[in-house]
């Protein structure tokens, strides 16, 4: 219920798993082909913490050539 719309384009499906501490998963199945515009995915993250928070983010995306993976981290200061 966080979004109206997870995608610019249409016919994207999109899951989760369960909850779990310190990890947050979310999987995009996107239709086949390329799409006629860029390409834009919502995602959220739910923070719950007494001390600053950190995060190390990562994607990861796979199609029938192979897959590629970008990462980075941060943390808000108080």
């Amino acid at each position: 219920d966080a979004f109206s719309r997870f995608s610019t384009a249409p016919n994207v499906v999109v899951s989760w798993p369960g909850y779990r501490p310190a990890q947050q998963v979310w999987q995009w199945g996107l239709p086949d082909g390329r799409p006629a515009e860029p390409l834009e995915l919502g995602f959220a993250s739910i923070w719950r913490t007494t001390v600053p928070p950190t995060a190390r983010i990562s994607c990861t995306i796979e199609t029938a050539t192979g897959k590629a993976t970008v990462r980075t981290s941060g943390a808000l200061g108080t």
